[in-house]
């Protein structure tokens, strides 16, 4: 059984991202990191990042772990006749946008989610991705299947 997130592993990440995000030239974000409870593990709003970015961070990454896939898996869910219409209504903290990413290093245990908000939401993808690349958790995830296999 895997620890849960350590210091080290969120402080690579927040760092790892800013960085991308400073060498992208992107948009500010905000990015949020949750432990595998959905609990706020970690957060960074750079100066100038829109405090808007703060909740829409900490929604995505609780989505990523709370739904155990990345954040873009959500939204066709929870479209009019899906499987799971409605459910972003009745959890409010569900936020069906690209821009976060589990936290797992084998696909089977999940440790948390990271979230990021401030760019479009491929840029915030990509900041998410570069977090995860450089603690060594998985950046790579297939599409969401029902099965157990």
């Amino acid at each position: 059984m895997m620890e849960g997130l350590t210091k080290k592993d969120i402080m690579t990440m927040l760092d790892a991202a800013t960085a991308k995000c400073d060498e992208q030239g992107v948009a500010l974000s905000a990015i949020a990191i949750v432990d595998r409870g959905g609990n706020l593990a970690g957060f960074i709003r750079p100066e100038g990042a829109r405090f808007g970015t703060v909740s829409l961070a900490i929604n995505k990454a609780w989505t990523a772990i709370a739904m155990m896939r990345p954040s873009s898996q959500v939204m066709p869910l929870v479209q009019p006749g899906a499987v799971a219409y409605g459910m972003n209504i009745t959890e409010s903290r569900i936020c069906p946008i690209e821009g976060a990413l589990p936290i797992t290093r084998d696909g089977k245990e999940y440790l948390g989610g990271i979230g990021a908000s401030g760019g479009t939401s491929k840029m915030d993808l990509v900041l998410c991705e570069a977090a995860l690349e450089a603690a060594g958790f998985q950046t790579k995830f297939g599409e969401f299947s029902f099965s157990r296999k």
